[in-house]
């Protein structure tokens, strides 16, 4: 069976303390709904969004889900492993997905989600590195308990823009 996992990062930000409260710019929020754009132009629909609890991500997400079509955007699972932004961290969220999930999302940071882009192959990544608002996806096969990197077929990449 395939699977699909898709690792977005958050959209543009502006400064401020702490960490954890900066919210999108408006060039941000502009972008993050071009990221649901992007989504819906690749057909993308998510089973199963995971999402950092830092208010950039929570805000991508929302202005991105709002660009699906109707029905396409599932319950937000808000998990602090995210923000943790450790590519290990990331893989133990896949891997504890349930099997009835075709199509996971996970929205959230750099350092970890270009690393793990790499990881699981993107070439686009090596070349361009993993900018705001940018959005790769991946196939895999098998259960999401056993999915290991080397298993990931990359087949999508975008930096979404408004």
């Amino acid at each position: 069976m395939s699977r699909t996992v898709i690792l977005v990062r958050h959209a543009k930000t502006g400064d401020g303390e702490p960490d954890i409260d900066r919210a999108l710019t408006p060039r941000g929020h502009a972008d993050a709904a071009a990221i649901g754009r992007a989504l819906a132009a690749n057909d993308v629909t998510p089973d199963r969004v995971v999402v950092s609890p830092a208010r950039r991500a929570q805000e991508t997400w929302s202005d991105a889900a709002r660009e699906l079509p109707a029905g396409a955007a599932p319950a937000v699972v808000e998990d602090d492993r995210i923000y943790d932004n450790d590519e290990d961290l990331l893989l133990e969220i896949v891997r504890e997905t349930p099997d009835d999930i075709d199509t996971l999302v996970l929205v959230g940071h750099n350092p970890s989600f270009g690393g793990l882009a790499l990881r699981l192959g993107s070439p686009e990544v090596r070349r361009d590195g993993f900018p705001t608002a940018a959005c790769a996806g991946f196939e895999i096969t098998g259960s999401w308990a056993g999915f290991e990197p080397h298993a990931a077929t990359p087949y999508w990449f975008v930096v979404a823009r408004a």
